[in-house]
């Protein structure tokens, strides 16, 4: 029989030891996606739509980062650093006890796949198949613009340019975010099925398109900007088989007070989808380049971001009074598919060969040799 000061004490040690392990009710793991190192000096932070964010604390001893309290109407993790890309994790009923996230260089995110491994064992007198899934890189590189947004209407392929816009613009304008009406170039996105593509939009100028017809009866039109992709679809109106809702404009949008999205994550714009299921907001994504196997140096920050005086148009920004939102970062016309980082660092496959890409030009807007942006009539 137990005492009664000995089982107070007991159950006063057994409230003690559930209370220490319960007070860093999440931890936030960081490292850095090249050189998987932790990162030490990020701000985290717990946030929800107009509420004041939650800074975390660092355990420097065990090297993570955590909340002692999440409130209910708290849904996401921020994890920002000036070397890095903001990264989000998005509450889904409640945070795991622990989140590990990979902090990505500024200007080159490092897609991540998942690859599964699949073994038997043998477990009594049956075999049981044992399936392992690892999140490793893919090699592709790609960069977010975090100042600019595609919209677009779901299942909009009657309506024209114009009742598109107009009918986003009523929904957008009171969470503070606008048309993009002096982009150079001055462009917009349009979706297509996929059918064996994997990335199924393009850009396309606007001064090219008949803003006021709907996008259905452009993409019948003999001659029209979409003739070269819709004649081999086959397109009729009112056959399920055309896949029409995959047909929709893209627009762009960015915020009137011109700061930058928070990434996927974004609290402005999931908001907004929250309240508006029939739009679609995806931050403009550019990929760059592939990996290689044979690329010579070790990738980090600084290799990566050596290419972009080749690749990006951030050279151009001066000349939009460094306005961000102004200027798209890489040219319509690139290439990805084409270029890599192999044997001879920023290579390309012209005409069947790998060739070096020349260095940077001043007056060129990338390797490729499109002048857009040196023709100053333009701009």
């Amino acid at each position: 029989m137990i005492r009664r000061p000995a089982f107070i004490l007991i159950f006063l040690l057994a409230g003690f030891i559930s209370v220490a392990q319960q007070s860093d009710l999440v931890r936030v793991y960081l490292k850095d996606a090249c050189d998987e190192l932790n990162v030490p000096d990020a701000l985290v932070t717990l946030e929800s739509y107009k509420k004041k964010p939650i800074i975390a604390k660092y355990n420097k001893k065990k090297q993570y980062y955590y909340f002692k309290e999440v409130p209910e109407d708290y849904n996401t993790i921020f994890a920002s650093h000036k070397n890095f890309e903001i990264e989000g994790f998005k509450r889904i009923d409640s945070f795991p006890q622990r989140i590990n996230l990979m902090l990505n260089c500024k200007g080159n995110i490092r897609l991540q796949t998942e690859r599964q491994q699949k073994s038997w064992v043998n477990d009594g007198p049956y075999s049981k198949e044992i399936v392992k899934t690892d999140t490793i890189f893919s090699g592709i590189v790609v960069v977010h613009d975090n100042y600019k947004v595609k919209i677009s209407v779901k299942n909009s392929y009657d309506l024209s340019f114009n009742e598109v816009k107009k009918k986003i613009d009523s929904l957008v304008a009171p969470y503070g975010l606008e048309y993009i009406d002096d982009l150079f170039p001055n462009l917009f996105y349009t979706h297509f099925p996929s059918m064996g593509n994997k990335y199924p939009e393009r850009s396309y100028l606007i001064d090219d398109l008949d803003r006021n017809r709907p996008l259905s009866d452009l993409l019948m039109t003999e001659n029209s900007i979409y003739w070269n992709i819709s004649r081999s679809a086959y397109l009729q109106k009112g056959d399920p088989f055309s896949f029409w809702e995959s047909y929709y404009y893209e627009i762009l949008y960015r915020k009137k007070d011109k700061t930058p999205f928070d990434g996927d994550c974004d609290l402005l714009l999931n908001e907004i989808s929250e309240h508006n299921t029939n739009l679609d907001l995806q931050l403009v994504t550019h990929y760059k380049f592939r990996i290689e196997e044979n690329y010579p140096l070790k990738i980090n920050c600084k290799n990566l971001a050596k290419y972009d005086k080749q690749l990006m148009n951030y050279q151009f920004l001066d000349k939009f009074g460094n306005d961000p939102t102004r200027l798209m970062f890489m040219d319509r016309y690139f290439d990805f598919e084409d270029t890599f980082l192999g044997k001879y660092e920023l290579d390309m496959i012209i005409d069947g060969e790998v060739q070096y890409t020349p260095p940077p030009s001043e007056t060129k807007s990338n390797f490729r040799y499109k002048l857009e942006l040196a023709k100053p009539s333009k701009i």
